[in-house]
């Protein structure tokens, strides 16, 4: 088989991304090339485009004798692919290991390639997936109490409260938040994980129209107090990357939610708000939200 020849993912790789992930993605965030440029620092991912399919290694996931991959994306042979890969690894004289397949991919594996992989579902990295219909307007019964919460917020704040788009200019006020934010929470996160995060907020602004980005600024009193932005992941599917609201105004994040999504998200059917990294309290809010879908997510390692 011919070698896969990796090399670090570049803004200049973002067609190269999209044309696999936004035809075979599943609107999984996973694929995200908005991650796989902004995170490199965490994930250091790398690509290789060869014989219609596109791969995706994670370098600095691997270890000395296991090579950590994303699925395979393209048309043609996927179990071909999927053996390119094992052959791949195998040359390195370690082990395959699947960072967080979908439900599809994983029958895939165990259809195909029965008894090699150990297969573990991971809760924790299960992506929620909204209607975008429903959470623009906050329609039906189980939406309720968020119709009357963010009904309270505009009461409360009325003409002081503006929400718009996000331009060039807003980010310096952006940015100037982000640091009294990441101060703030500092406490309740994992710090280390937070400033990983502002340092890819910081390159993502950087970057931000080459992204395909786009998100909301809501201020009162002309002052910042949130925003939020997300890019395509397909002509279908949303993901909604950031949101980050000042918790002393109540009811903050819901206006983030509902507006980032009818300003930038409602010519797409769903909006993915990623997952919650099993921490429990985030998965409550995204559960109350009532998600169409729970994209079940794997770990998957070849067996020794």
């Amino acid at each position: 088989m011919p070698e896969l020849n990796f090399h670090p993912v570049t803004l200049e790789d973002y067609d190269v991304v999209w044309k696999y992930m936004s035809k075979h993605g599943e609107g999984s965030c996973q694929h995200s090339f908005v991650t796989m440029f902004s995170l490199y620092e965490k994930y250091g991912d790398a690509i290789c485009e060869q014989d219609g399919f596109l791969y995706v290694l994670r370098e600095h996931l691997c270890h000395d004798d296991v090579r950590v991959y994303l699925a395979p994306m393209g048309d043609g042979d996927r179990k071909e692919a999927f053996e390119m890969i094992l052959e791949d690894a195998h040359s390195h004289h370690a082990v395959v290991e699947f960072q967080t397949l979908t439900e599809t991919a994983s029958r895939f594996l165990e259809e195909h390639f029965p008894g090699k992989f150990q297969m573990t579902e991971s809760r924790d990295y299960a992506e929620y997936i909204y209607s975008t219909e429903k959470i623009a307007a906050f329609s039906g019964a189980k939406l309720r109490n968020k119709r009357t919460e963010i009904n309270r917020f505009y009461r409360e704040y009325g003409d002081r409260v503006s929400v718009t788009g996000i331009r060039k200019e807003d980010f310096p006020e952006i940015l100037e938040f982000e640091e009294k934010w990441l101060w703030q929470n500092r406490e309740d996160h994992d710090s280390c994980a937070l400033e990983r995060e502002a340092r890819a907020i910081d390159l993502q602004l950087e970057h931000f129209d080459a992204l395909h980005l786009s998100g909301i600024v809501v201020r009162i009193d002309g002052i910042v107090h949130g925003y939020g932005y997300g890019t395509p992941l397909s002509d279908s599917y949303y993901d909604a990357l950031i949101e980050k609201g000042n918790r002393d105004i109540p009811n903050i994040y819901r206006v983030l939610f509902r507006e980032s999504v009818k300003q930038c998200a409602l010519s797409h059917t769903y909006v993915n708000r990623e997952e919650d990294v099993g921490v429990m309290g985030l998965r409550e809010v995204k559960l109350s939200y009532q998600p169409e879908i729970l994209l079940k997510k794997y770990i998957v390692r070849e067996k020794l």
